[in-house]
């Protein structure tokens, strides 16, 4: 799973157990033969940090392409993964499943279309833009975090499709309540002045993106203290540290929803989970 994948399934986990629901959690990768989902991950952040162009080029080619390879995709990650994902419903026993991963949904609707699985399935669409291999018509129901995405799912061939909203930590909602008193806490702890504006510089748990020229372009741009977030990517922070381009530059952090009411704009590598975190 990417990272936002991972991040609305954990909000999920925590809303469903808040709500006294027992859940079971289980990462599709690991579900692939001979550990390839380790892999998929690898060749996944490989794209991104080295070659962001191969996965642009390959997210668009397969949305053209979606007419023709939609079937052999569900097909082969059915033929690959479809004994293991039923062993672990049988041994979990569950009254509903919600997936937050594309393969995996594919799998779990042509389970249910060919009466494999007898409990519902619902797919959470973690991104604003719904790729058509997103979308099963054997899924009960789509969940899209915008009325436009739940719209576009339906397009897609889904069977219902709601608009549920970002699944977004309480933190965010709470501090946004009591904005004035979290900013001012946190820019007194970053040393950013009052006449200052701050722009928050997002790049995901793993550092993706052209992070040292996007921090000098802030810098040459006018008097702005970026803080930049390099998520578990140390050598991306060090980096940014050696070079002096000045703001704050932090690593891995669960002070987000603070770092947010602290700053004037945000500039993120992705249209996802830390954007619905920001109009939170």
């Amino acid at each position: 799973m990417g990272a936002g994948h991972d991040g609305a399934a954990r909000e999920l986990e925590r809303r469903l157990v808040a709500r006294g629901h027992d859940v079971h959690v289980i990462d599709y990768l690991k579900l692939i033969p001979f550990r390839l989902g380790r892999f998929v991950r690898w060749s996944y952040l490989f794209q991104l940090r080295v070659l962001p162009w191969t996965y642009d080029m390959t997210y668009k080619a397969l949305g053209v392409g979606a007419p023709v390879l939609w079937g052999p995709v569900v097909r082969a990650m059915s033929f690959a993964t479809r004994r293991a994902l039923h062993r672990e419903l049988l041994a979990s026993r569950p009254d509903a499943i919600v997936s937050t991963y594309p393969l995996a949904s594919l799998v779990l609707g042509r389970m249910r279309k060919k009466r494999w699985l007898r409990v519902p399935v619902a797919t959470y669409l973690t991104d604003f833009a719904v790729h058509p291999l997103w979308v099963h018509p054997g899924v009960d129901m789509h969940l899209a975090v915008s009325p436009i995405s739940a719209e576009t799912a339906a397009k897609r061939g889904g069977h219902t499709n709601h608009a549920s909203g970002p699944l977004v930590g309480d933190r965010f909602r709470d501090l946004a309540s009591d904005r004035p008193s979290g900013r001012h806490d946190m820019r007194r702890r970053l040393g950013i002045g009052d006449d200052e504006a701050a722009v928050l510089v997002v790049a995901g748990s793993w550092g993706v993106g052209d992070v040292p020229d996007t921090v000098a372009a802030i810098a040459r741009a006018g008097p702005y203290h970026p803080i930049t977030v390099c998520g578990r990517d140390d050598k991306l922070r060090a980096a940014l540290v050696e070079e002096g381009l000045g703001g704050t530059v932090l690593g891995w952090t669960d002070e987000m929803p603070a770092l947010m009411a602290a700053s004037d704009t945000l500039v993120e590598n992705a249209g996802g989970l830390t954007a619905m975190e920001a109009f939170a």
